[in-house]
């Protein structure tokens, strides 16, 4: 697929996002319309923000540089607001570290009530996907495999404490056969 172009006009409040495709017809490039974003938007909560034309779709490479795009020439107030958010969390992170005790029971509880978070992150991202006209799987693939990498390992590490039961048999094998 031909990678993903930025048409800004001088003075705009949005940029035109478009691929060149080669058209045999013309025997030259043409540009096809494929959706526009606002320079305000957020790059953290793409795809909010993003329009889409009929029948377009973009890949998460395609997000990924419209994300670096907004990062290197949105609005300033934008990076500003970014900045503030991101200290104020990693404030409440710490100050939610040091408030708790560093036992098992305190990291398990932590774990639990960050993959209820993103679980509730995924499912509305992928719905705010979908209303954009976009496949959520192609944008939420990569942070479920995340997750899911790091539940394997947790399971791996409860049975080699001996907290967990180690599954003999293969999951794709019934009850049936032995």
């Amino acid at each position: 697929m031909p990678r993903l172009s930025f048409k800004f006009r001088r003075g705009a409040r949005t940029v035109q996002l478009v691929r060149h495709v080669y058209s045999p017809t013309h025997k030259r490039s043409v540009s096809i319309p494929v959706g526009s974003i606002r320079i305000d938007a957020d790059p953290d909560l793409l795809p909010v923000g993003l329009r889409l034309t009929a029948a377009q779709n973009l890949s998460a490479d395609d997000l990924a540089a419209v994300r670096a795009w907004l990062e290197r020439h949105g609005d300033a107030s934008i990076a500003a607001a970014r900045a503030a958010r991101a200290s104020s969390i990693r404030a409440e992170a710490l100050h939610e570290m040091a408030g708790s005790a560093n036992t098992p029971e305190a990291a398990c509880a932590a774990a639990v009530r960050a993959i209820e978070a993103a679980s509730r992150l995924l499912t509305s991202s992928a719905r705010l996907a979908a209303q954009s006209g976009m496949n959520p799987r192609n944008q939420l693939r990569e942070p479920y495999l995340g997750v899911y990498r790091a539940w394997t390992a947790f399971q791996s590490a409860a049975s080699a404490a001996g907290i967990a039961k180690v599954s003999r048999r293969s999951p794709r094998k019934s009850a049936n056969s032995s």
